[in-house]
Formats: structure tokens, C-alpha cells, sequence
């Protein structure tokens, strides 16, 4: 049974890091010497999930940039995602009236190339839009049920 423990990365101990500009991680998963850590942040006045690789010791260093990057400029995010989403709605027929009013701010999932912000529907029927970023500017939208 250890075999497989080790093998798909469950049945690990919990590690936790504290970042000095991101605050404390939890590991979400590890295989080997790779961890996958969840914390939290603050975007658009709400606190969030934040999603990012690094090893048994920290975050990566090329995410946080990316990261901290990010978050320096929330109106950029906010009119980037606005655009793409509205895009979404108009390609559905459906009434984008602003980001604000019908979706929310979920997570932010990290890579060595951008990362991808999702929010969450507030009403019916819940859909996930996910915006990828590279260098602080979207460059697609997936939508999940």
C-alpha cells in the first residue's frame, strides 16, 4: 500500500510555509520533492484561493513574481477579464451587465508562464469562467460546469 501512497502522492504529512510577501501555505499535494501549495489572498475586495508550485521549502520564486505582479495592478485584471468574459456572453446571447454583478472572484492558479483567474457565477447555472494570463494580459477564457 505504500507503494502506491508514494506513487500518486497520497498519504502524505501536511507541510505548511510561510511566505514573507504571501503569508502562509498549506501543501495540497506532493509527489517527490514537488508540492502543489494552496494559501489565500485578497483581489477585488475578497479573499481568494491562490494555487502555486514549488518544492518542500517554498513557492516557487518565478510564480510569486508573477503573482505579486499580478495583484499590483487589480484594475488591469478587472478590465482584462471583463473583456474576455463579456466576449463569452455576447458568443452564449446572454446579457454581460458587469463582472461585478454576476460573477465572482474564486482562485488564482499559478504556472511558470502566467497563470489563469477564476471566478464563479452568481446565479444559475454556477459556470466557472477561467481567464489565462501571460505577462498581465489575457489570452484566452475556458468555461466549466
Amino acid at each position: 500500500m505504500s507503494f502506491f501512497k508514494k506513487l500518486f502522492g497520497r498519504g502524505h504529512t501536511k507541510l505548511q510555509i510561510v511566505d514573507s510577501d504571501l503569508g502562509q501555505f498549506n501543501s495540497d499535494y506532493i509527489k517527490g520533492s514537488d508540492v502543489i501549495w494552496i494559501g489565500n489572498t485578497k483581489l477585488f475586495g475578497k479573499s481568494i484561493e491562490l494555487l502555486m508550485e514549488g518544492n518542500q521549502e517554498r513557492i516557487s520564486q518565478v510564480q510569486k513574481k508573477i503573482v505579486l505582479s499580478a495583484l499590483s495592478d487589480e484594475d488591469n485584471l478587472k478590465s482584462e477579464s471583463s473583456i474576455a468574459i463579456k466576449e463569452e456572453y455576447k458568443n452564449a446571447e446572454m446579457d454581460f451587465s458587469s463582472l461585478e454583478d454576476l460573477l465572482e472572484v474564486k482562485a488564482i492558479t499559478t504556472n511558470d508562464n502566467g497563470f489563469e483567474l477564476s471566478f464563479e457565477q452568481k446565479e444559475n447555472p454556477f459556470f466557472y469562467f477561467n481567464v489565462f494570463f501571460e505577462n498581465n494580459k489575457q489570452t484566452g477564457v475556458s468555461i466549466d460546469s
